[in-house]
């Protein structure tokens, strides 16, 4: 019986990225032809006002360094104005930010919505360690088209997908200790 709460197809690791392209912050298009090459990280977040999403985008800021030469690339399926509004220091960041107002790279990903995300857990704990992030008109009222995407990680080695992560609740976005754990269970060490 598939599992009701994550979209179908999902993609499993060892198969190409799918083709696609999508705008960026800073206008350098994020395409797959960009992942051929190298080690990258992807989050697909919820939504630009989601304090979950600025806690854990927060830590990938300060701990870049540790990712080695691995790219890392926080999507959205917020507008660019929205994203610029929320995330006010987007210059600053050591990484692009793309975005994908119509989801359908989401949907080539295989990353879909869940009301249950709500429900699980492992949300109420995010929630309460994303406090700090839930000022400046932060949360429900300000997300984009839907409350209930449910996040995902990836972990791309030269255009392949080597290790995936559908999240099982709204919070459930590889922390760096855990982006780190998968980087080198690939690689055995972290790339330089």
């Amino acid at each position: 019986m598939a599992d009701r709460y994550r979209p179908e197809p999902r993609l499993n690791p060892t198969i190409p990225v799918p083709k696609f392209e999508l705008p960026t912050l800073r206008d350098d298009p994020l395409t797959d032809a960009k992942l051929a090459q190298g080690a990258f990280v992807l989050i697909f977040h919820r939504y630009a006002a989601c304090p979950l999403c600025a806690s854990k985008m927060a830590e990938y800021r300060v701990r870049i360094r540790e990712l080695g030469s691995v790219v890392h690339y926080p999507i959205f399926h917020s507008p660019a104005d929205k994203l610029r509004r929320f995330i006010p220091d987007w210059e600053a960041h050591p990484f692009d930010i793309p975005y994908d107002v119509e989801k359908k790279v989401y949907e080539k990903f295989g990353v879909g919505e869940s009301a249950f995300g709500l429900l699980h857990p492992g949300y109420f704990k995010a929630k309460v360690e994303s406090a700090p992030y839930n000022k400046d008109g932060r949360g429900p009222k300000e997300y984009d088209k839907t409350l209930k995407t449910m996040p995902a990680s990836f972990l791309v080695r030269d255009g392949q997908i080597v290790a995936a992560n559908y999240g099982s609740h709204w919070a459930d976005i590889w922390p760096v200790d855990e982006a780190l754990r998968q980087i080198k269970a690939i690689f055995g060490e972290i790339p330089t």
